[in-house]
Parts: C-alpha cells; structure tokens; sequence
C-alpha cells in the first residue's frame, strides 16, 4: 500500500517522466543501479490512458496551489522551487529541465484555474527580480493620499561612525525612566498624535526628506486575524520554551530572540545567528504564513517608500547571499535580513539607539497584542519629539539607528508584543571590503583600502540622499 501511494503521489507531483526519474534517484541513494534490477514488464488493456490522468493532475495541482490574491501579495508562498520555476525531467540527459512554468500551455479540457496559477507564477517571478514593485492604484491610496508633516529635524548633525554603516554611541538620558503621555506632553513640549492605524503618514527632516513613515496596515479583517495569530503564536511558544521569564537588556525587561544573519561585535564575517536551545520555536515562527505575511508587507512598504535605500538593500544583500550560500534568508518575501521577536506580555522599550543597524536605513517595527493604543504602547521618537499611538497589527518604518525610540508601557490587563525587522550595517561593509574585514583589506590591498576610505568620507550625506521626499511620488 505505502509504494502505491508513493507511486501515486510522485506521479500526480511530477508526471510520468518525474516518476522515472525519482525512481531512478531513489535506486541510487540505496546503492541500486536500474541495470541491476528485474523488472517484471505487464501490458496495460489498450483502454487504459495515462494521458488523462496527468492531464487531471495538472488541473488539479494548480487549482489546490490558488491562493488568495490579498495573501498572495502579502507573503504567502506560491508552488515553487528556489529559483521560482517549475522543474520538469529530462529522462534523455538524466537531468532536470528547467522549464519555466509561465510558459506551460493549458491543457484542453483543463480549468481557468491554470491559467490563473501561470499569471500567479509570473508574478512571482517579476517580483523575484524587481521586489515588491507598488502598482499605481497602491501608491495613490497609501502614498499620495498620505498626510505628510515637516518637523525641524536636522538628520545630518546625527553622528555616525567613518562610512555611516553604523551609527555613534550617544549617553540617553534617564534612559530606563517609565514615561507618561502627560509628562512628555506638558514638561518636554511633545506632541501628541492620534492614529488609526490604518491610514499612511509621514514625517520629513528640514531637508525635506522622509525620516519616519507611519506605514498603516491593510483595512482588511483577514490582516487583523493574522496578526492576532501571530501574537497567540509567540505567547504559545515562548510559555513551551520557557520564555516567560522578565529578561533584562539594553532595550527593556522583556524576553526577545533575534534571527538571521550579522556581522560585527568580533565576528570574522557575516554569519547566521545560533538561536541555540530556541532554535525550534524560531523555526516554528519563521515557516508560519501569517508570520510570512507580516514580515511581506513591511518589506511591501518599505520598498513603496523608500524604493532607492530598498534597492541599496537589494544590491548588497544579493551579492552578499550569492557570494556565501551558507546564509540563511530568513524570509522568502522581505528584503530584511534580520529579525527580533519580542514576547510579551508587556513589551516596552526603554529610550535608545539601534547603533549596529545601517543610519540611513529602515527598521520596521510590527505592534502585536490587545491593547488599547491610547492607554499604552505609544511609540517615543525622541529627536522628532513626538508621542505617536500605535495599535495593534499596525506597522512603522524608522531609521533607528539614527532616532532614539521608546515605548509606553502599556495598561494593567493589556498585552503586548512586537515583531522587527532590520539590517546590521556591518554586513554592507563586508561588502565593500570585497567580502572580507577592512583590517585584512587593509594588508592585502592597501591601495583599494585607501579609495575606500576616500570613497567612504561623504557617506552618510550620500546615503540620506537616498531617501524619499514627498515630490519623488508626484
């Protein structure tokens, strides 16, 4: 029985010739040659037909890999291999050959339902190629009909480290203090801001240029529902792992566990981070599909508003997972390469900097939880001097290497939790250095050492040029 539903299932999988050559893979992982095997040959009655079954299978395949089209463009994966393309056999070379599935025809007598999984699958090749390409309709709803506010913020006079990969350790005051809306607002003239959030809005430095985005989330109740799953999700797992615990570092009394890739800190390259004894409950985290669309819409959003530090990302990123495959890309639909699960049930952050993260880059920070967003959990940008509400399943893009940020804690009987993501600006370095550390760049090639150096000086003007102003969009 086990070998006819293997059988059966390789051939709806990959067809007849797929059958053959998985058969054939299996004889030679057992030590097996097809040369050494009897076969017993029995003909089929001459009404049998394998034809339509394939065919069926086809149909059928593409018509249980549709997927929503709302999760579709938010981070569920469509039926592919690593490369986005359709795998089909060669049995004449004995290799696969890769034939893109976009170009399949229909079978007759076959369903829509093919046609629409092909445009799904092309889709998903363009957005493999070009990231999260924001259509008009999008950018009209949540970029050109967002409210944009000027603040007198000088980003330039921010200290960063030589080459602006890093930013400079800055004294926060009363850093670990539990700040009140009323104190900030009536002592520190802050300003307070009621959001939604739903509805885009976005604030620029005195240069114009966009420094913090309050991206919003989709106004869709399936959204919601993922997002409420992903926070019962972490709760189930942090109280199996024995993550409960009030854990203390340098941003709060919280439980976190960071994933993904690095490099600094003594490191001698970029490498995947050891979750250790929480390596399953970060894998359960990370193969979840509404963790998976989460981490798709933020990096959606990140690219909508900042499509030139989105494609610095991308450029780097690429080159740097070509050239160590060992990497591990942690989502399959967000540019960010990093992230940290923060577990509640009451995430607040003390006042502090991210100084490893890239200063002109993004971190994209996702609120979890239920709570009341005007009793607790506002967000602090300190610089900008603004106290922002910020509900549940809602998402916010800032560079927070570059803004000092904290939280209000929130109130007796809520809970809360967060998702972020982000990149160690270290990893951009190893990139420059021709994938090693500067200090070896600097025996082996001297002289690239010093045009680097060069090259580095005006860097952190050249990356805040990178960021969007309000008239890129019209």
């Amino acid at each position: 029985m086990a070998i006819l539903l293997y059988t059966w299932l390789t051939l709806t999988t990959f067809g007849y010739r797929g059958w053959m050559h998985q058969l054939a893979k299996a004889f030679k992982k057992a030590g097996f040659s097809l040369e050494k095997v009897n076969f017993e040959v029995y003909k089929l009655p001459e009404s049998f037909a394998v034809e339509p079954l394939l065919q069926e299978s086809l149909c059928t395949e593409s018509a249980f890999w549709e997927i929503d089209e709302d999760e579709a463009a938010a981070g569920t994966l469509p039926p592919q291999t690593d490369t986005g393309i359709q795998m089909a056999v060669d049995v004449d070379a004995g290799q696969p050959n890769l034939t893109p599935c976009w170009q399949l025809r229909r079978p007759e007598g076959c369903t829509s339902s093919f046609d629409h999984a092909r445009r799904k699958w092309a889709r998903e090749r363009d957005r493999e190629q070009n990231g999260h390409v924001p259509r008009s309709e999008t950018l009209k709803k949540h970029v050109l009909d967002a409210n944009v506010e000027s603040l007198e913020f000088d980003t330039e006079s921010v200290k960063v480290t030589f080459g602006a990969y890093s930013a400079v350790e800055t004294k926060q005051p009363d850093a670990r203090a539990v700040n009140s809306v009323e104190k900030l607002v009536t002592e520190h003239s802050f300003r307070y801001v009621e959001w939604k959030g739903i509805m885009g809005r976005v604030y620029t430095d005195s240069k114009d240029r966009i420094c913090a985005i309050l991206a919003g989330r989709p106004d869709d109740p399936k959204y919601l529902a993922a997002a409420d799953s992903v926070y019962d999700l972490m709760k189930k797992e942090a109280l199996e792992a024995g993550l409960t615990n009030i854990v203390a570092h340098r941003r709060g009394h919280f439980p976190a566990v960071n994933v993904g890739i690095t490099h600094g800190n003594g490191t001698d390259g970029p490498i995947n981070l050891d979750n250790g004894k929480y390596t399953e409950l970060v894998n359960k985290l990370l193969c979840n599909q509404n963790v998976k669309r989460l981490a798709s819409f933020a990096s959606a959003c990140f690219q909508m508003w900042m499509p030139k530090v989105y494609g610095y990302y991308r450029t780097y990123l690429d080159k740097l997972f070509s050239t160590i495959p060992s990497l591990r890309r942690i989502f399959p639909r967000s540019i960010f390469p990093t992230a940290a699960f923060n577990f509640g049930p009451n995430v607040w952050t003390f006042r502090h900097k991210d100084k490893f993260n890239c200063p002109f880059g993004m971190c994209a920070i996702q609120a979890l939880g239920r709570f009341n967003p005007t009793k607790g959990g506002h967000i602090i940008l300190w610089e900008l001097k603004l106290i922002i509400e910020f509900p549940p399943a809602s998402t916010i893009l800032i560079p927070s290497a570059t803004i000092s940020h904290s939280n209000i804690p929130v109130a007796d009987g809520d809970e809360r939790a967060s998702f972020t993501q982000y990149c160690p600006g270290g990893l951009f370095r190893y990139v420059d250095a021709g994938f090693r550390k500067e200090k070896d760049l600097r025996v082996q090639d001297p002289i690239l050492y010093e045009k680097l150096k060069v090259s580095r000086g005006g860097m952190w003007r050249l990356g805040l040029e990178l960021w969007s102003r309000p008239m890129d969009f019209h």
